[in-house]
């Protein structure tokens, strides 16, 4: 594995900005790692790390301020060298209000380029490199446990090892092509924040086949399960299934005893908020069978 540096301290994030400085680094590769709905409840920056061409750097965000972490991911004078940033920059506007600057994104880049698929793939087709670990073994990594195991850390460090060296050869090609104009424009939108507007359930295919009163229906239950998923800090799956939810949409119990049975939570608590949540809007003006 690499040697990297820790860094959990505000004071030294501000010390490496001047050191890229004074030492004339003008491109760093990043990369994040968040927690999306999977461990706890909501999104967090979980890990930034960093490769500035010479050394390998690993910042954790839970242990810095908003401010700390505004003043590098804002940092106008280096450029932040990173692979499909879109949902990373919507991440940090979301949770810190942070808006990344001077950002150059492979993946805008390889697409203009005409090489598409992951990281891995592109590095494979321009570097002849094979990725150290398969990115599937750790997307349900929890990133917000610490310490962070070894492999966790040289997954985290091998996503922006090549980052800079990917830069100078799309770059090259780039300029061979003429496409100097377009790229430009292309990269010009690469930070631009996704804002989420949109109810999840909107996305499900479940959803849209459900006639307007069940949609109502559902709408009414997974918000109480949002509420609940708040304030016992889970991820709202783990309060109840989106294939339960839909079934209580569909399949509405017939009796408070049928709606007692079919909350499946084994914690008794989160089975009792569940069940004084949903009976009202489930039987509301009806007669209980």
């Amino acid at each position: 594995m690499n040697h990297y540096t820790l860094i959990e301290d505000g004071g030294v994030v501000r010390s490496l900005i001047q050191h890229w400085k004074d030492e004339n680094i003008e491109s760093i590769a990043m990369d994040f790692e968040g927690e999306f709905n999977l461990h706890i409840y909501g999104e967090h920056l979980a890990l930034i790390q960093i490769y500035d061409g010479h050394e390998f750097f690993l910042i954790d965000p839970v242990k810095l301020t908003s401010e700390d972490l505004r003043l590098l991911l804002e940092e106008s004078s280096i450029e932040k060298v990173m692979f499909d940033c879109s949902s990373d920059a919507s991440l940090v506007y979301r949770s810190y209000n942070i808006r990344l600057s001077h950002v150059f994104d492979i993946r805008i880049s390889s697409t203009l380029l005409g090489y598409e698929g992951s990281l891995s793939k592109i590095t494979h087709t321009l570097l002849q490199q094979e990725p150290l670990v398969p990115k599937k073994a750790f997307q349900r990594a929890n990133w917000l446990k610490r310490p962070l195991s070894q492999e966790l850390i040289a997954y985290a460090l091998s996503d922006v090892k090549y980052l800079l060296q990917l830069k100078e050869i799309l770059v090259h090609n780039i300029k061979e092509k003429n496409l100097e104009k377009e790229h430009s424009l292309r990269q010009a939108n690469a930070a631009s924040v996704k804002t989420r507007t949109k109810k999840a359930y909107l996305n499900w295919r479940e959803y849209h086949k459900l006639n307007k009163e069940e949609q109502q229906l559902l709408m009414l239950l997974f918000d109480q399960r949002e509420i609940l998923a708040q304030k016992e800090n889970l991820p709202p799956y783990k309060v109840m299934s989106k294939q339960d939810l839909i079934r209580f949409v569909t399949e509405v119990p017939l009796s408070k005893e049928e709606l007692i049975r079919r909350i499946r939570s084994k914690n008794r608590r989160i089975r009792e908020e569940l069940i004084e949540a949903f009976y009202p809007l489930l039987f509301t003006d009806k007669t209980e069978g």
